[in-house]
């Protein structure tokens, strides 16, 4: 890299970080700061045909091409830009890989498109040669452009029988011999293994023992460094991973002792972290680990790896998003960031494996389009629609494309060079229960080819099953209103959905034969319930709910911070119902409706004005009167109410000013019940953090002060009361902030604050009655089919835990629970 093209380079440093060489400083903090996840190997990888390769290739090749400077009076004349967004990085190494393709595209297909583009390059390389890419301290590049040097001349020289470039080549091997990197960072252990393998591959086609000894040596230093921490292997530095640690050493120590080589790719390997999902680079570390499969499986001939490889090509594959033949460096980019060096890997790391060889005829179907691979019900009409395509290098006509299975059709197309057709088959209805399979194949009498003449889908379809049954009281027996939604899982849609009858409870759905997520939502005042139910025929089945002991009113103005609240009830086993008032309106206050909770919890959240309007208050004065609970907190409420007798008179306060400043609360010592209560914040991540106006208020007439903001002035936080047999505690703030500080491991915990405060209206830790089914002891199954929820066969002989469980009989399933 010449001076004016490195400042060229620093001006465009922050657009170009993603590809520009690295200090010392960036390497050191990338070691310091950067720890890669990953994502391990599925257990099972199944490939499916999903890309016409050569296709691919051609896409690839047009794309590299399409970034070639053109302009014979620039200075860069023949370069490969390094991005679509970066038009003034220009690079040799780009260069030198562009090369490789253009030239193995020739080889392949017999078809010189990119002669002019390969000529071009040659100038630029050797105006720009690579030995000269490494500045002092960054001797490491020009090693990595030197690597790549040797290896598109290889290969130019194979197709072409050009070795009119043999002076550059042998000035790029002397720079790699005299320049031997130190491992005092890792990024010099990566550049040392790749250049391995690139030189040991050279020095056996050119027979160049000096280059084999010196890639041998090289790799022994790289195979030392791995076995002293394999945990190494996953990391990831500039635009190369572990993969390209294993891949160097695969490629020379490994070739060059088979046996011992590949005990150590079956010993190391697997230290590899497969695919790594995020960080930028990331596309560029995924292929090297991929490529680093592919060595593994030509030493060790271990299926897994090559499916591994293919499996991580295909992915990244798909990052081709705008269909250009390129793909970003990083996962998720927008495609117009697409980069010629990392479509480059793609081609030579990856592709490559999968086109050879090649033929002059061949022709297949390469994929079902349609149906898609999900679940499908008897009655439903699919559509069935292939993808033929022609793999090889001449055009083809009269392929026959036939369908089988179900159904049998067919068609005659023509193809031409790499071209993808779409047939539509038409549309089959589903009328029976079972396993479908659908195969398409080609025939046509030129083929060479038969291994990737066919596709095959599969596909499940199932029966309609009806699940019916009754929500009732568990106490009255009388029916509940209520919606249910049946999810198939991990569906964000229910699949069915109705309302149970208001006087009967009854309802039915209609599903089919898999795992459901039922979820039921009754009318006040009945707790939402959900539970996961195997459906294996038609069911029948009762449920008995409890009336909640909380109501859990949501008076946010955005109905939001239930979550600082329910997940609290929901590990103190403490049943609840749920009313967004934003939402769902007044608070209904029928005697038989608000005396069924043992307490109301009423929250405003970020309520400034109208906190409780006259309606609620109205509301809440009749349930107080009756004899109900009621737990009020929220910021500004005071604050709204302090010219109301609502204030005064009900909730037994004053108030005294808004915008308290500080951020704890503190129990009050000398009062009985504040003596509970230690000391706790309002502000942090742990809570809502959105206190802004917390109210200081004075208790009068009957109520007590318990909570303080500050134990030196008195300023009181909350009051409690008892007027016969009803309780009143008043927060002048929201429970929702309540938060400990990880660095105050003392300060008591929202859930604590709210089990004390619950211990004062009698609600600790109440049992959730179980689903009312019919209950029965294992004693009385002997002898019975008995399945759980997940549809397993239970052998009543061994212990069974207390749970839902189905038993078999005539006609359908029972449902009973086991205590």
């Amino acid at each position: 890299m010449n001076v004016k093209r490195f400042l060229v380079f620093l001006i465009f440093f922050v657009e170009a970080l993603a590809t520009k060489i690295w200090d010392e400083n960036e390497i050191k903090n990338h070691n310091l700061t950067f720890q890669p996840k990953y994502y391990p190997p599925p257990p099972n990888i199944i490939i499916k045909r999903k890309f016409n390769y050569l296709q691919k290739i051609k896409k690839t090749c047009d794309f590299i091409a399409s970034l070639q400077v053109s302009d014979s009076n620039n200075i860069n004349f023949g370069g490969i830009i390094e991005a679509e967004h970066l038009p003034n990085i220009i690079e040799t190494d780009n260069t030198q890989e562009a090369i490789w393709c253009f030239t193995r595209y020739y080889q392949l297909t017999n078809r010189n498109d990119y002669w002019l583009n390969i000529r071009r390059a040659w100038i630029y390389v050797l105006n720009f040669p690579a030995y000269r890419e490494g500045s002092p301290g960054y001797e490491w590049y020009a090693v990595w452009n030197c690597g790549l040097a040797l290896f598109c001349e290889m290969k130019y020289r194979e197709v072409y029988g050009d070795s009119s470039y043999q002076p550059y080549i042998d000035t790029c091997l002397l720079y790699i011999y005299s320049h031997p990197l130190p491992f005092t960072t890792n990024l010099n252990v990566f550049v040392t293994s790749f250049v391995a393998g690139m030189l040991y591959d050279y020095g056996k086609k050119r027979n160049n023992q000096e280059a084999i000894d010196t890639a041998l040596s090289y790799a022994l230093r790289v195979k030392n460094w791995v076995e002293e921490n394999p945990q190494r292997l996953q990391q990831a530095f500039w635009a190369m991973s572990g993969g390209t640690v294993i891949w160097g050493i695969a490629n020379s120590f490994c070739k060059e002792d088979t046996i011992i080589g590949r005990q150590w790719l079956l010993t190391y390997a697997d230290s590899l972290p497969f695919f790594i999902p995020y960080g930028q680079w990331n596309n560029s570390w995924n292929i090297w680990i991929a490529n680093a499969y592919k060595a593994t499986y030509e030493i060790t001939k271990e299926a897994r790896f090559l499916n591994y490889h293919q499996y991580i090509l295909d992915t990244l594959l798909l990052e081709d998003r705008d269909d250009d033949g390129g793909i970003p460096a990083t996962f998720g980019e927008p495609p117009n960031y697409d980069q010629s060096w990392i479509s480059s890997y793609l081609f030579f790391m990856g592709m490559d494996k999968y086109v050879t060889p090649t033929y002059d005829y061949d022709v297949g179907v390469l994929k079902f389009l349609k149906p898609e691979e999900k679940f499908y019900l008897v009655g439903e009409t699919i559509d069935l629609k292939v993808i033929a395509t022609n793999y090889g290098r001449e055009p083809l006509t009269n392929c026959e494309v036939w369908l089988r299975g179900e159904t049998e059709k067919e068609t005659i197309i023509d193809l031409d060079f790499l071209e993808l057709d779409t047939i539509d088959f038409g549309n089959y209805l589903l009328t029976h229960e079972g396993i479908l399979s659908f195969i398409a194949y080609t025939n046509q009498p030129l083929d060479e080819n038969p291994l990737n003449d066919t596709s095959e889908i599969r596909i499940k379809v199932y029966g309609y099953r009806n699940l019916r049954g009754s929500l009732l009281d568990s106490l009255t027996g009388l029916g509940i209103t209520a919606k249910i939604f049946a999810y198939v899982i991990n569906d964000t849609s229910p699949f069915d959905s109705t309302t149970t009858d208001s006087l009967t409870g009854n309802f039915s759905l209609n599903l089919f034969d898999t795992i459901f997520k039922i979820a039921i939502f009754p009318s006040l005042p009945y707790p939402k319930r959900i539970f996961y139910l195997r459906i294996f025929s038609d069911t029948i089945f009762t449920f008995y709910l409890p009336k909640a002991n909380i109501l859990l009113v949501n008076d946010d103005p955005q109905s939001k911070y239930e979550n600082y609240y329910l997940p609290i009830f929901d590990s103190l086993n403490i049943s609840y119902a749920v009313w967004q008032r934003n939402i769902n309106g007044i608070l209904p206050i029928s005697k038989a409706l608000l005396t069924s909770y043992k307490l109301i919890i009423w929250y405003t959240g970020d309520a400034y004005q109208n906190t409780l309007d006259e309606e609620d208050q109205d509301s809440l004065r009749r349930f107080l009167s009756r004899g109900g609970n009621l737990l009020l907190t929220g910021q500004n409420i005071a604050f709204d109410l302090r010219n109301t007798d609502f204030l005064r008179e009900v909730l037994n306060a004053e108030f005294v000013r808004d915008t308290v400043y500080g951020y704890n609360i503190f129990g009050n010592t000398n009062d009985s019940f504040g003596r509970l209560f230690t000391v706790t914040s309002t502000v942090g991540a742990g809570g809502a953090n959105n206190q802004r106006s917390r109210d200081e208020i004075v208790p009068i007439n009957i109520a007590l002060p318990f909570l303080l903001y500050d134990t030196l002035t008195n300023q009181v936080a909350g009051i409690y009361f008892q007027r016969e047999s009803s309780k009143v505690v008043f927060l002048a703030f929201g429970i929702e902030a309540i938060n400990r500080p990880v660095q105050r491991p003392e300060y008591m915990s929202r859930l604590e604050f709210i089990r004390k405060i619950l211990s004062y209206f009698g609600v600790v830790a109440v049992k959730e009655e179980k689903i009312g089914l019919l209950k029965i002891k294992s004693k009385v199954l002997r002898n019975k089919e008995i399945y759980d929820l997940l549809g397993r066969k239970r052998n009543i002989d061994n212990k069974l835990n207390k749970g839902i469980y189905f038993i078999k009989g005539k006609k359908s399933f029972k449902i009973i629970y086991l205590y």
